[in-house]
């Protein structure tokens, strides 16, 4: 299969949004802080989150084609390249607020911002999968024992994106066992799943395998 096709495949099967109506007017009214980072639309803090005074119940909204869902995902990848692939797919409409604010929900249409979401989540699996480090199921391992531990898990709840230090050093030398003898090369893979435990984590759920890794 060639990379469009492939590309339009994912872009395809990612039409799987939480729900199969848009949220009420409520979902815009009572926003959780705690998850409403918005790093897509507020350009990772330099622009202000948009809230929509007068949300309506119905309002006319395209269902965007696999085509434009791969369109709107390859320019956040162009743009957020680093926030891109830290992305997790969705559970709930309310996940959205980490990635977009109202204003982007409420106009470009919840269910197409899930969809972009789940593509980018997709065609994240697949480059892990081609480019398969063996070593990913042995840190992720190391990182949920880690995590298995309560006072580990809020110091990793309790980190900020907006507090412009490195997630990596949330936890001091010996605390991610032996993931911290690992050579530089491996920072970037250790930043990916402690970013996806912490998105997952910051939204209530329990320590679990972020990857699945065909090791064989």
């Amino acid at each position: 299969m060639d990379e469009a096709n492939h590309h339009q495949d994912i872009a395809s099967n990612s039409a799987h949004a939480p729900g199969q109506y848009e949220p009420p007017p409520s979902f815009f009214r009572h926003i959780d802080p705690i998850i409403a980072h918005a790093f897509f639309s507020t350009e990772n803090g330099r622009k202000a989150f948009r809230n929509i005074d007068n949300p309506v119940p119905s309002r006319p909204i395209e269902e965007w084609s696999a085509e434009q869902v791969q369109v709107y995902a390859d320019t956040l990848r162009a743009r957020f390249y680093d926030r891109c692939r830290y992305v997790q797919p969705l559970g709930s409409y309310e996940a959205l607020y980490i990635y977009f604010d109202a204003h982007d929900i409420y106009y470009l249409g919840a269910r197409n911002l899930c969809n972009v979401i789940h593509y980018l989540w997709e065609e994240n699996q697949r480059l892990y999968l081609v480019n398969a480090d063996m070593t990913i199921p042995q840190i992720d391992t190391s990182i949920q024992e880690a995590l298995f531990k309560e006072e580990n898990q809020k110091k990793l709840r309790d980190w900020s994106p907006e507090s412009a230090t490195d997630i990596m050093t949330v936890f001091t030398h010996g605390e991610l066992g032996a993931t911290h003898d690992l050579s530089e090369a491996h920072n970037d893979t250790i930043r990916s799943i402690l970013m996806n435990h912490w998105i997952i984590l910051r939204r209530g759920g329990p320590v679990k395998p972020m990857y699945l890794v065909n090791c064989k």
